[in-house]
Formats: C-alpha cells, structure tokens, sequence
C-alpha cells in the first residue's frame, strides 16, 4: 500500500495531472516489477472530453506496466531501467481550436519535472 500511494504521487507529480494506479508489485527477488490499471487524467483544460459510459476521457490508461530493473535501483534516486513494457495501452489526444492539445501540456510538465531538454 505504501509502494502504490508513493507511485500515484510520483506520477500525478510527473505528469502533472491526477494519476491513479490499481496496483503495484514491486519485486524483490525478481527483475520484473508491474503496475496495473495505470490511468492518466486530462489536463483541467481538456476534462470536458467524455467516455461512452458518461465519465471523463482520461488521457492515457494502461492495463499493465513492466519494468525490468533491479531492486537495488528503487532505493536510489534515479531507476535503470533495463525494458519497460506497455500492454493495453490507450492514449487519448485532444486538441483545442488554438492547436493547444492535452499531449503537449503533459509533455511540457514531463519535461519541466525532469529538467530535460531536447
């Protein structure tokens, strides 16, 4: 339970948007961690965007993620990862009038969080 609230706080943060996660399996003695039911929301700008269901369009849902890594890298700052794997993933893009889309805003927050430049 604290593996999963820590990682929905790292991804709302990163993302800069709510993120909710199913669950987390974080393993040990194994190489491979997974995360199911992984859901990105859309920026407040693009939340009008609704499901057949009614509900809001989220901007991204992955059924399941696997990361290859060690152990060892969850207690360091920075995770090498050694594969990352996406199944049933939807990404969902949304674009305003002005050319503004929901995939630029959370690329730009992405990149603002990591300090990376292209």
């Amino acid at each position: 339970a604290v593996a999963k609230r820590s990682l929905v706080r790292i991804a709302t943060s990163a993302f800069g948007t709510a993120t909710t996660i199913g669950g987390v399996d974080f393993a040990i003695f194994r190489d491979t961690s997974a995360v199911w039911d992984l859901r990105v929301e859309n920026p407040p700008a693009f939340s009008q965007e609704v499901t057949r269901e009614g509900g809001p369009m989220p901007f991204m849902t992955l059924d399941e993620v696997r990361l290859g890594l060690r152990w060892e890298s969850l207690l360091s700052d920075v995770w090498r990862l050694q594969e990352i794997s996406l199944m049933g993933a939807a990404l969902n893009i949304v674009q305003n009038p002005d050319w503004t889309s929901n995939a630029a805003v959370i690329a730009s927050h992405l990149q603002l969080v990591s300090n990376w430049t292209p």
